[in-house]
């Protein structure tokens, strides 16, 4: 029970000095960033189809060169689209192998379990303090 204690004491400790995870903090920024980014990617993808606009304008008619850049962008937006989905078919098949296996999930919470119920048999009053103090740092957290 001393290990529940000291990851409760822990958390506690965390809880007091830190209102506000860094997680929080490094999400907005990372969101900020990804979407500053991906506006200067729009205007670079704007001004490359504009130049071989202007420069499609040189060999062909007005409709033509329109056609042309229309053609260049919409294949890359193609390869792009399949590169995504390739990643995402890659990520996935790792997802699928590193899947935990259920037995030795079975017999891990089988052991956590037993851990705990003896904890619990042995000081009561204490399992009932930590259920309550981790239901009120869940509570606190998941807002």
């Amino acid at each position: 029970m001393t290990a529940l204690l000291q990851i409760l004491q822990i958390a506690l400790v965390e809880y007091s000095a830190h209102k506000k995870t860094n997680i929080v903090q490094r999400s907005v920024i990372g969101g900020t960033a990804l979407a500053l980014a991906s506006m200067m990617v729009f205007l670079s993808l704007l001004f490359l189809a504009l130049g071989f606009f202007s420069w499609m304008l040189l060999y062909t008619i007005i409709p033509l060169a329109a056609l042309a850049t229309a053609g260049a962008t919409l294949l890359l937006l193609l390869i792009a689209a399949l590169l995504v989905y390739l990643l995402h078919k890659l990520q996935a098949k790792e997802a699928q192998r590193e899947a935990p296996d259920p037995e030795k999930l079975a017999a891990m919470v089988a052991f956590v379990t037993a851990e705990l119920e003896a904890s619990v048999g042995d000081n009561p009053k204490t399992a009932l303090l930590v259920a309550a103090l981790t239901g009120l740092l869940a509570g606190q957290y998941l807002k």
